[in-house]
């Protein structure tokens, strides 16, 4: 048998953990939901942009929209990447457990910058756009991606045992 054939009766003779395609897809569905709801937001933005150099425009507006069209665009990012996660996670590629370590934790970063934005946000704006449910979801997505994906046999199985 070549190295060429064994290699690949490596890669076919290794099982993708159940689990590891649940985390999968649900990521899965989760960043299509983010892409989807970010392009959103930024039709948004390109719709009020314009307006924030008119006088009457809060001053907190002046800072807060271009802040939170940052943000967004960083979690877009991260989504996209996201995305790749997947395809590395349902193929076994090494690289996809490092970066499935760093991206959530980035994402709650991104998440809790956006909160503290809208809570900095002057009290007679009434924002209610702190959410929560999402940053403590986003927090429980963290702890469950890290416990599984450092378990010995999904390391084996994405080939980044020691």
């Amino acid at each position: 048998m070549t190295e060429e054939n064994e290699a690949t009766s490596h890669i076919k003779a290794r099982k993708r953990p159940t689990g590891l395609t649940v985390i999968a897809m649900l990521w899965f569905i989760g960043s299509s939901y983010g892409i989807i709801t970010s392009v959103g937001a930024f039709f948004n933005f390109y719709m009020i942009w314009p307006l924030l150099s008119e006088p009457s425009v809060l001053e907190w507006y002046k800072f807060g929209v271009p802040a939170e069209f940052a943000i967004s665009l960083v979690l877009f990012v991260l989504t996209c990447f996201s995305i790749c996660v997947v395809y590395g996670f349902l193929t076994g590629k090494s690289w996809s457990y490092k970066l499935a370590l760093a991206l959530p934790i980035l994402g709650v970063i991104g998440w809790s910058l956006r909160t503290g934005l809208y809570m900095w946000a002057p009290i007679e704006l009434e924002f209610s756009d702190v959410d929560w449910t999402s940053l403590g979801a986003g927090l429980v997505w963290v702890i469950v991606i890290w416990a599984y994906i450092r378990r010995p046999h999904v390391k084996e199985y994405l080939r980044t045992s020691s």
